[in-house]
């Protein structure tokens, strides 16, 4: 699920997993995200509580596609 305004968007990444993700195993994926999302920068990894119960938090800026007219895009 991705929600967007302007040049700001959330990305919601669902996973099965045999146990739940913590900080740690969050982090050891971050090099991942640094080959595979342009102009990647990282920020912080963390656990957040929500309505539901607690969840790993990634924060990250990234480029965005380019615009199909003028070709750039926004950091």
């Amino acid at each position: 699920v991705v929600l967007s305004d302007k040049f700001n968007s959330v990305r919601i990444d669902t996973q099965s997993r045999p146990t739940a993700p913590d900080v740690a195993s969050v982090t050891a994926q971050v090099p991942q995200l640094q080959e595979s999302v342009p102009g990647f920068v990282p920020g912080d990894v963390r656990m957040v509580t929500r309505s539901a119960g607690p969840a790993v938090l990634i924060t990250y800026q990234a480029s965005s596609a380019p615009n199909p007219v003028t070709g750039k895009s926004v950091t």
